[in-house]
């Protein structure tokens, strides 16, 4: 199957995520720059998988995965479990537009799949946060942005702005 070979190249551990973002944050302090982690949960992704099969599954992950990369803001792209995404923005100046970033996420996530003869769409909650305090470590930021996912799952929203 051709997107098995796709699947390996995104995904990633959870460790390897805060490995790259703690390379990140290493060059962002001594550079002085800032950059967004954003972390992307597929809500009732269990579902899918239960009424199409794992194969359809992991094809929208992978096709997701690859709409992902496409973004020019993005760096690098992690699968960090079945269905949650990690992303690591280039950095960028006080005018990035997250608000701009974050509908652009939601857009391509939000379209609909087309796996055979099936359209399946999905429900992504997205999360992040920005790094800009020279003394954040990576396992602060990761926190920081599972805070901001937990809070947009909680209220049942795509995501809340800050």
């Amino acid at each position: 199957q051709p997107f098995e070979g796709q699947h390996q190249r995104f995904h990633e551990t959870t460790s390897g995520s805060l490995s790259a973002a703690a390379s990140q944050i290493k060059s962002a302090q001594k550079h002085k720059l800032t950059f967004t982690l954003v972390l992307i949960d597929i809500r009732q992704f269990h579902q899918i998988n239960a009424r199409y099969g794992y194969i359809v599954g992991n094809n929208i992950l992978v096709t997701l995965a690859s709409r992902l990369n496409s973004i020019s803001d993005i760096k690098q792209v992690a699968r960090t479990n079945g269905k949650q995404f990690t992303l690591i923005t280039h950095a960028h100046n006080k005018d990035f537009n997250r608000e701009a970033f974050i509908g652009n996420l939601l857009h391509l996530s939000s379209q609909p799949f087309s796996i055979g003869h099936q359209i399946i769409s999905i429900n992504p909650c997205i999360g992040f946060a920005d790094f800009s305090n020279s003394m954040m470590t990576s396992d602060e930021l990761m926190l920081k942005a599972e805070q901001s996912l937990a809070n947009a799952r909680e209220k049942n929203l795509a995501y809340l702005a800050e």
